[in-house]
């Protein structure tokens, strides 16, 4: 094994290479994690999270773009951070504006609370069914609240192509959706 414990303790090839990664990509991931963030203290974690898994994944890196990788995990980080625990099925989704106009609306009676409490476990069951792209560009728009454009620039690709990823992965999650009603 390369490590010999903590991750701290690398060797010593790994922390030049760390540094200068996280030299080059910190403000980057810094502004990322911001624009996908609701609040500071959400943007401070995932860029923490980010650069930990950076410095864990490293020694994996198979050349390329560094900025590109370093951008995926990032992304990855953050839908993870959204699609919810085993033991906490609706996880983040009950404080995102996207998916509320579906629900019904919390100060209800106790059976509409039943009812979609069961519709927030539903839809963090179809999201889990959706390959990781759909359910990536899913949580970017809808979840996040990005923009086309922003999130065009993220994923860096066009924003017609956006809109047609929106639009499939939307149409998956309907068809995942409907499978599970019956």
């Amino acid at each position: 094994s390369k490590y010999s414990g903590s991750p701290m303790t690398d060797t010593p090839d790994d922390q030049p290479q760390f540094d200068h990664v996280y030299e080059e990509q910190s403000n980057f991931v810094y502004n990322l994690a911001r624009r996908l963030s609701k609040t500071q203290t959400d943007a401070e974690d995932l860029f923490q999270e980010s650069f930990l898994k950076v410095f864990r994944f490293l020694p994996k890196f198979r050349g390329g773009s560094v900025r590109s990788w370093v951008r995926q995990i990032v992304v990855t980080t953050n839908i993870s951070r959204y699609r919810g625990k085993k033991n906490q099925p609706q996880a983040a989704l009950d404080e995102h504006e996207g998916w509320k106009e579906s629900i019904p609306d919390e100060s209800a009676g106790p059976e509409t609370q039943a009812e979609q409490e069961e519709q927030k476990r539903e839809l963090n069951e179809a999201l889990e069914r959706l390959n990781e792209s759909a359910r990536e560009i899913l949580v970017l728009r809808e979840m996040q609240g990005l923009s086309y454009d922003e999130i065009a620039e993220l994923l860096e690709v066009p924003k017609g192509t956006v809109r047609s990823r929106l639009a499939r992965a939307r149409e998956a999650l309907r068809v995942v959706l409907e499978g599970s009603d019956g």
